[in-house]
């Protein structure tokens, strides 16, 4: 039987990382390793909390310098080396992996052994879920509340690190990198951001029926947050050139500038840029994170 793990690489992720672990246990997650990088808002001792419900075990990693690649391929290979899994994710907590045809773990097992290929690695795409006005303005606001998904992204966007630089389109309509679920026996390294892996079983197949959420704006002190920490580490080091997270880089700049709020302000969704782009089909309504966690719940 496959036995399957996630990696998650976590830093002030309080208001999602248990709603993380319990959805991925239910689609078929059986082990999880998880590195908290110096979180202050309660996420370390929320994942404390959770070590005796869950197959859980916790790293901490206090170092500044985003190394993110590394840090990732380390707890792959603690994985591998552990026995406790066979096959992995690397996702961000952020994300939640959803399989349209069962769980995860039968998924990557009915298309392992349908496809005449035997694939060792899939790529599963990713769609940005976007806030609503309204929903952020309420007080019982949860990041599932946002069911507007970014279903057909504009593409991929050129590299614009400085705010200077004029956006072909909006940050959040580009199409987003596609994540890894591999075999863990082949695997060489993670790539950054865990778009990418080095491994000996060829190349990567995109999987038909497994899709991530990508919730990347909730309230706003989050996201400033998340792009402080981010655009400190990101900035001091050197191993990165200034493509690599060149939005995070652009948005730390603006937050420099004290521009920050304006540009969340811009992604946010108001009725008559969320009427206009639905009647584009670039956004439609997508409830399936919202019901699958309210049925979790009971």
């Amino acid at each position: 039987m496959l036995r399957l793990a996630m990696s998650l690489l976590v830093r002030d992720e309080v208001d999602v990382i248990e709603e993380n672990i319990r959805f991925h246990r239910n689609q078929g997650v059986d082990y999880f390793v998880v590195m908290d990088n110096g979180s202050t808002d309660g996420t370390r001792e929320k994942l404390e909390s959770l070590r005796g419900e869950f197959d859980l075990e916790i790293l901490d990693e206090p170092s500044r310098m985003f190394d993110q690649d590394l840090w990732v391929t380390k707890m792959a290979f603690m994985v591998h080396d552990s026995g406790r899994a066979d096959c992995m994710i690397a996702a961000d907590a952020d994300e939640f992996w959803y399989s349209g045809v069962g769980d995860l773990k039968s998924d990557f097992l009915s298309n392992y052994s349908s496809l005449s290929s035997t694939p060792k690695v899939f790529l599963c795409p990713r769609f940005n879920m976007l806030p609503r006005i309204q929903d952020l303005q309420s007080l019982d606001y949860h990041f599932s509340d946002n069911v507007i998904k970014v279903a057909r992204p504009l593409g991929f966007h050129k590299n614009a690190p400085d705010p200077a630089q004029e956006l072909d389109f909006e940050i959040m309509l580009r199409s987003m990198p596609s994540k890894i679920m591999c075999m863990l026996e082949g695997l060489v390294a993670v790539g950054m951001g865990n778009h990418s892996v080095d491994h000996g079983g060829g190349e990567p197949v995109i999987s038909p029926s497994i899709e991530i959420y990508h919730f990347p704006l909730r309230d706003y002190a989050q996201f400033e947050r998340k792009v402080v920490n981010q655009g400190e580490g990101l900035t001091s080091n050197e191993r990165f050139d200034k493509g690599t997270g060149w939005h995070a880089r652009r948005w730390y700049s603006l937050y420099k500038q004290g521009k920050l709020h304006e540009e969340y302000e811009s992604m946010i969704l108001h009725d008559d840029k969320m009427d206009e782009l639905r009647g584009k089909d670039i956004l439609k309504e997508d409830r399936t994170i919202k019901e699958y966690l309210r049925k979790m719940k009971g």
